[in-house]
This record gives C-alpha cells, structure tokens and sequence, in this order.
C-alpha cells in the first residue's frame, strides 16, 4: 500500500509532460501505522503512529531519515513538529536538505534547550560544522511549531511558526533530497508537505549500507544469548554460527561472500560455541595477554617467566571478547551494562590502552571479530532494542577506532590524522559520532624530556554531561608531534570523567586532578591521583572537594601549588545554580601534598551568573590571585592573603571578556604573568594574550593568538626553555584538541 502510493504519485507526476514532469509537489501520507517503502532510515528509531512520524531514539548521536523523492533543485519543505521535554543536552528537531548521501548534508537545527535556530553542515567527520547561529528563535518543548524551509539558487530560509528566523546559502549542496532529523531528542513531525523541482541530471543518492546489518532476529521471549562465533570458510566466505544457547545442537551457521553485508544459511557444521562471561586470550611472541572476567589485564611475558596482573578493571564490563590484528594491535571488546558494546586497543601488547569507541551503543552479551581482507573488523553481538544479531565494522588504520557501514569500501582518508592549522597542530581531532569533542585539557614535563598531555575525551556525544575519559597523549619535540593517546582515566562514573590538570609537585610525584561527574545536576566532584613512576601508573583516588556533595566545576589546568607546599584547587560551587542560575567561587586546600582536603573558609558572589571557572596564582607578595568568569562583560579578579582561605571581593580587570574561561601562568624567565582568554564581548574569538609587570594591576601586550575562526577555549600553559606550550580546544569540525607552541618573545611583541 504504502509503495503504491509513492509510485502513483511520483508516477503520475513525471509523466505530464515536459513542463510538468520537473514538478514535485507531495503531502506525505502518513494514514498507515508503517514507514512508507524508499525511506532511508540513517539514524534513530523512526515509526508512523496515529498520522505521524515520530523518532523516538534519544541517543546523542543525530537520528535522520530522508524521503523517496526525487533529487530536488528549487524547494519547498514544511512540516509541524514538537519536541519532547527531557533532561538532555540538545533536545533538537532538524530539517535537512541538499544531501548527497546520509552523511553530507546542510540542515537548520532547531534547539528547544536555547531557544535557537542554527544553520549547519554535517560531512563524514563532523556532523556540527561551521555553524551560523540564530539565538533566541523562540524553539520550546512540549508545544507544535510549525516549520517551513524554501531553498532557492542556493540560497535558504527558515521560517518558524510563519516568522522567517535564519536564512543562510550553501551552493556546494545546491542538489540533492529532503528529510527529517533530531539530537538526543524524541520528535513527533505531521502535516510535511515537500514541493520543488525535479533536477534534470540527478546526482547518485548514496544510501549506503548500514552500520549495523541483521542476521539473525530473536523470539521476542527476552534477549538471547546469541554467543556468535565468526571466521574465515575455505572459499573466502565468511562464516557466522550463532545459537540462542550455547550449545552446538542449537547452533546455526550462516555465510557472507559480501564482507557481511548479505548473510544466507550455511551447510557447514557449526564448530562449538564460546559461552559468554568467560575471560579473554591472545597469545604472541611477546607472551599471553589475558583479560578476565573482571576486567583485569593478566601478562605471562614470554621468555621472562613474569607474570603481571593489575590492580583494578581496565574498564567497567563484562563479556571480554580479545583479538589480534595483522599489525600487531589488540583490540579488546566489552559490553558495558546500559552504555552498549565498547572497543579498545593496545598497540603495545595490553601494557596502555586506548580508551573506548562505542561500537554499538545497545549491543549486548559477548561478541566475536575477525579482520577482513582491506584490514577493517568485523564484528558480530546482539542488539537489545531488537533482541537481534548483527554485525557491525570498524576502519582500525588510524590513531583512533572508527566504525563504518557493513559493506562499503574503506574511506580513502584516514581519520583522526592531526592537522594543522595557522601554525598549531589539531592533535586529537573531532570525529563525528565516535569521538565528536577533545578538550580541557593540561601538559606537564615528564623527567626523560617528553610532555605528556591529558584532556578529556568524549566518545558517547558531544555534550558535557556525555560519556568521557582521560586519555593522554606524549610528545618527545617539544609539543610539535603527538603519539597516538592512550588511556589514562577511564570513565566508571555516573556520567562521565572530564577536565584534567596536571602537576609537578615538590615531592617530586606528578598529580592528576578530573572531576567525577556521577549526575548531571547535583553530584561532580573534583578527585586527584599521584603518579610515582611518571605517570605509568597512578595511586589511589582522593576526593579534593570532599563536603559537601554538590555540583562543582574545576577548569583544566588548575591545581596550583604555592611554595608553603599547600595544594589550591579553585572551584565554582553550582549548589544552587537550579534556583538561582548562579555560582560562587570556592578553594580547596591540602596542607599535606593532597591526602587531605578541606574547604576554604570564604567564597566569593557576583552578579549575574555568579563566579564560574575560576583560576589561581600565587603572587611574588605570597598573596593568591584569582581570575573569575562571570557575565558582566570583563574578566574579574580577587586576592586572598591566607593562602586562599578568604577572599576579597571581586573587581574588574578591566579586560572585556564574554562568558568564558581565562587562564593564567607566571612566565619563569620573565617573572611577569601571562594571561590568555577571548578578548572579545560575546564570541569566543580571538583568542587573545596579555602580560603583567605589576602582578595583575594592569595588562599590556594584547596580542591574537587565534584571531580569526569558530571559537577557542579551555587553555592550558606550560613553560619549557624559552617556549610557551598550550593545549587549547578549537571548534573546527566538532571540538578538536589543539597544541601550539610559541617563544616567550612573541607575547612581548617580538
């Protein structure tokens, strides 16, 4: 019914004529309770229920479905659509246009958590690019809008509840199809209506495969205990045996001649099934590399008669699942409870690892993989959402695990190779659904010359409150070049592990400071590690804001030590940022290199959104200087002359800043300090530099390191010889870890 449809209509359309056969002008029926035949679904849990189309995947990642017409030139597209309330980050509804494919397409995004509308692009490694934002468009959950885009000659406007609120152009998609899509949101759409011109040469609508391809679908009684078995026939096929239990008589063998795009039932005798919940193994010339059922990593070091265990999980799961490609890297598979099928990898035999791509973000029970021919994997585990058995892919050629549609060839490019950019290296750059930020983060100097450079790196969406780790990055020049990053923190928390800082202490022992963030609104606390061995392996972790249990943020980069020896760390106490949208400014002080901790006498309230963000240094006097993001148009600063204790109140700087961080380091071969933040009223562009000879009275020397571009923020500073190292993130193709190096001179204008 729903094809017959379509094909009439589209049909009856195209054979009027000439001048008639260009026009398309479709009222999308959505009477019947199924998803017409064409659609292509990329994306999300899209279903037709009670005559409309609703998606109801709340994911993180963007959910898009696009419609069977034909390839449009000049358009109109309408639609009314509502936006579910929740408590996540985004809560979009997005009308997509021009696209070639699933991937490449230009859409308005319409954000019921800012009230916004922005015009954007997503390509194969970004899906938020270049935005031009439209604030204050009036988006609202929980209430019908009513949409309505025309494009023409490349140029679009959007038109909210009859109100033109964004228009924008992008010629380079000037032809392509129409579709619908949202970000961690559910979405109910109605009353689309699509009206433009059929292009005369249409361009190849790339539809693709999937990420995940179905082979074997479950009863509907619960969620089965596929245990997949996958390897390599005699005749190049590839040969899957699975079973609702793990038994060889209920086994059932199925084969691929297509790198697991199409699967037909096989005659081979199935082999015996691993059950799930065992422990993991991968023998080489190095020894046995073991993961046990509890996570932990077991090395029998050949040759040696060594055998080492850790001392905690490697990462939060069940159902390891270890093997070894042809270029020596280990890939390990876990199913973490309620966060799906995650993937990490060693290039060194198990001893560091690189934290998680999520694979499938329902999968479930143990998986298996094998390495196909172009040296991509194959993997095959559950679904829940299904209770169904798929295979899923992921291109293993780069620094980071990326997954891709089942069947298609490899991309050419490699992604997550750095870039660089106006003279600074993007070193952990944005993937888009696999690792869509890289940021916060902090370098310290380790004693064989190397910098090793952590920062949060978020794998589960691009949000604050997404899923995130510490992984670490070492360089041997200076900061110019970057190893591939390995874990350093992994993420057991409610939400995430997020905004690292690192510090030489006096003791000779390195710290590692992140928040733990177990909920999104009342419960991120700052903890810190101690590494004896620099940083191969950290001590236990310590609360640093210990009471009371709020909602802390502590900037990357923060920790300072003055020379008495007490530890700072300056926080921004969000307690009653719900009632009242504002912080105040905090410290926590240990007197005992970080064992203990306890809270500041004193805090310090501004205006507005209050004191966020805020950083430290100590004075040549032995006074502590702060620096305060808040909303009152400069950076403001405060003194304590306790050691951080108490505080004076908060003045201006006299240096505009819009509401975002600063931070600030004392420059050892000049004495002065060196300040860098977004001078600027709103945007956070330029990045800027100031210097103070007077200890923070006055600022001489502005100077745009990046003065041109999206935004920067999040700095980090470290001195080594004459060179100033900074980590900051850049918001080209998603939010990219970026590190530049500059001479001391050149903030002296030099």
């Amino acid at each position: 019914m729903r094809r017959a449809f379509w094909i009439m209509l589209l049909g009856g359309l195209l054979s009027q004529g000439e001048a008639m056969a260009q026009l398309v002008d479709v009222h999308v029926d959505l009477s019947a309770d199924s998803l017409a035949a064409g659609y292509v679904v990329a994306e999300g849990d899209w279903s037709v229920t009670e005559g409309e189309l609703r998606q109801s995947d709340s994911a993180a990642h963007p959910a898009k479905l696009f419609f069977p017409t034909p390839v449009l030139t000049d358009f109109e597209f309408s639609a009314a659509f509502k936006i579910s309330k929740s408590a996540r980050s985004v809560r979009s509804a997005d009308f997509l246009f021009r696209a070639r494919d699933t991937a490449n397409y230009v859409y308005f995004h319409c954000n019921s958590q800012q009230g916004m509308v922005a015009f954007a692009r997503a390509t194969d490694s970004a899906y938020w690019t270049v935005p031009k934002r439209h604030l204050e468009a009036g988006v609202t959950a929980g209430v019908w809008h009513q949409a309505r885009i025309t494009g023409e000659g490349g140029v679009f406007v959007f038109y909210l509840d009859d109100e033109e609120v964004a228009r924008a152009s992008h010629s380079n998609l000037a032809v392509g199809s129409l579709g619908l899509g949202a970000c961690s949101a559910h979405v109910t759409f109605k009353d689309i209506r699509i009206r433009g011109t059929r292009a005369a040469e249409a361009p190849p609508f790339r539809i693709g495969s999937s990420r995940h391809i179905l082979v074997a679908e479950g009863s509907g009684d619960g969620l089965p205990d596929w245990s997949p078995s996958l390897r390599h026939g005699n005749d190049g096929a590839l040969l899957l045996t699975h079973s609702a239990a793990p038994t060889a008589d209920a086994a059932t063998t199925k084969q691929s001649s297509d790198s697991g795009l199409n699967w037909q039932k096989s005659d081979t005798v199935p082999p015996a099934l691993v059950e799930a919940g065992t422990e993991a193994e991968v023998s080489g010339p190095e020894g046995r590399l073991t993961i046990d059922s509890e996570l932990r990593v077991r090395h029998d070091l050949a040759g040696e008669g060594a055998v080492s265990v850790s001392s905690e999980p490697l990462w939060p799961g069940t159902n390891p699942v270890l093997m070894r490609c042809s270029s020596g890297d280990v890939i390990l598979f876990v199913e973490c409870e309620g966060r799906g099928l995650h993937a990490l990898r060693s290039s060194d035999f198990g001893k560091t690892w690189q934290g998680p791509t999520i694979v499938c973000g329902d999968g479930y029970g143990r998986a298996d993989a094998l390495e196909l021919a172009d040296g991509s994997v194959l993997i095959a585990h559950g679904r829940t959402k299904s209770a169904s058995l798929v295979v899923s892919r992921l291109d293993v050629r780069g620094p980071q695990l990326v997954p891709v549609n089942v069947g298609m060839a490899l991309p050419p490019d490699i992604s997550g190779i750095p870039l660089t950019r106006n003279g600074a290296t993007i070193v952990a750059p944005a993937i888009a659904r696999v690792n869509p930020r890289n940021t916060e983060g902090s370098i310290v100097s380790l004693r064989d010359g190397r910098l090793l450079l952590a920062y949060t790196r978020f794998y589960g969406g691009g949000g604050d409150h997404a899923l995130a780790d510490i992984s670490g990055m070492t360089s041997n020049d200076g900061g110019h070049t970057w190893s591939r990053p390995f874990l350093i923190q992994r993420n057991d928390a409610g939400c995430n592990v997020m905004s690292a800082s690192l510090l030489r202490l006096d003791s000779g022992e390195i710290l590692l400071g992140y928040l733990r963030k177990e909920t999104s609104s009342s419960d991120c606390r700052f903890h810190v590690r101690l590494s004896t061995d620099e940083g191969e392996t950290w001590g236990g972790e310590t609360c640093a804001t210990p009471e009371p249990v709020e909602y802390y943020v502590v900037n990357n980069d923060r920790v300072i030590q003055l020379r008495s020896g007490r530890l700072v760390v300056p926080a921004a106490d969000h307690a009653d940022w719900h009632r009242r949208k504002q912080g105040w400014a905090v410290c926590y002080l240990s007197d005992d290199r970080g064992k203990t901790w306890r809270r500041g006498r004193g805090h310090i309230e501004l205006p507005g959104c209050g004191c966020q963000e805020p950083g430290v240094v100590e004075l040549k006097d032995g006074r502590v200087y702060m620096i305060i993001r808040n909303s009152m148009g400069s950076v403001y600063k405060a003194y304590s002359e306790d050691g951080g204790d108490t505080w004076s109140e908060g003045v201006t700087t006299g240096l505009v800043a819009p509401v975002a961080p600063a931070s600030i380091k004392r420059i050892p071969t000049t004495g002065d300090l060196l300040l860098i933040w977004n001078h600027a009223e709103k945007r956070r562009v330029p990045l800027a530099s100031a210097l103070s000879s007077d200890e923070g009275e006055t600022w001489h020397h502005i100077r745009d390191i990046e003065p041109t571009g999206a935004s920067f923020a999040y700095t980090s500073i470290i001195f080594r010889d004459q060179t100033a190292v900074l980590s900051y993130w850049t918001s080209i193709g998603g939010l990219s870890m970026t590190v530049r190096c500059l001479p001391i001179d050149w903030f002296y204008g030099k």
